[in-house]
């Protein structure tokens, strides 16, 4: 789906405006100490016109026909701008996890490794993570690689994504209520120009790129590539996150 860099974005986030906006999608994970599975996933950027971006992603567990089997991972924070390409990460999970992680931007490619990682007495030992980032052929794809309970780093988690959002300024689907049936119609507006290109952005990220990260997965029987994203049946409520989680905040960090 076709996008428009909001007027308002803080210029230190251009390089990180393919992300904004609201997605949803799929993927799949495994890892030494769980069975592999498949979640559904919602995930939104959006921003209030200082130089961050408010993420906030929820999974839910499906099966092999995407109906929902019950809520997965939660997670939310702040993807902080920084000079020369690089940005912060801080993350917050209900599992009793915050983090902070440090990256890079690259075109439309992200990268980003855990330097510090706080849990609660009762959380998991969690060590290490990277993530990878990118805009696939319009899609969002993303990779997460951690190390936990005595396990060397290596994938946990794949998903491809597709943007929800629609594009700005689109056309309404038909005439408008009051309008004059005996009206001739409105002739037809020109073209939208094309949106400006994303700075930095070079070739295309390939699927093989996250295909890579997700090669030890193969070894072990599962699969390493991402098909595309399945229309799996959200769960009840999940239209109340598209009211949430808009491409905008209000001040203070408060969600219309």
């Amino acid at each position: 789906m076709p996008f428009e860099i909001p007027s308002d974005l803080h210029p230190d986030l251009l390089p990180y405006a393919w992300l904004v906006g609201q997605w949803q999608g799929s993927g799949h994970g495994d890892y030494p100490s769980i069975e592999k599975f498949s979640f559904g996933q919602e995930v939104a950027f959006a921003h209030d016109g200082r130089p961050f971006l408010h993420y906030f992603s929820r999974t839910w567990l499906v099966d092999d026909e995407g109906n929902t089997l019950r809520p997965a991972a939660l997670e939310t924070g702040f993807l902080r701008a920084r000079p020369d390409s690089e940005c912060e990460l801080v993350l917050a999970h209900p599992t009793g996890f915050a983090e902070v992680w440090y990256g890079q931007v690259d075109g439309a490619k992200i990268e980003l490794t855990t330097d510090v990682i706080a849990r609660t007495q009762s959380a998991k030992e969690v060590t290490a993570g990277s993530r990878l980032y990118g805009l696939v052929d319009g899609d969002l794809m993303w990779a997460y690689d951690m190390a936990a309970e005595g396990h060397p780093l290596q994938p946990l988690l794949c998903g491809r994504l597709v943007r929800e959002t629609p594009a700005a300024g689109a056309a309404h689907p038909g005439p408008h209520p009051s309008a004059d049936p005996a009206a001739p119609p409105d002739p037809a507006p020109p073209p939208d120009p094309a949106p400006p290109p994303i700075p930095g952005a070079h070739p295309r990220i390939s699927y093989s790129t996250f295909g890579s990260k997700c090669a030890d997965r193969e070894q072990r029987g599962g699969d390493a590539n991402l098909s595309p994203p399945r229309r799996v049946r959200a769960p009840r409520g999940s239209d109340n996150f598209a009211r949430r989680s808009v491409p905008r905040l209000r001040c203070c960090g408060e969600q219309s």
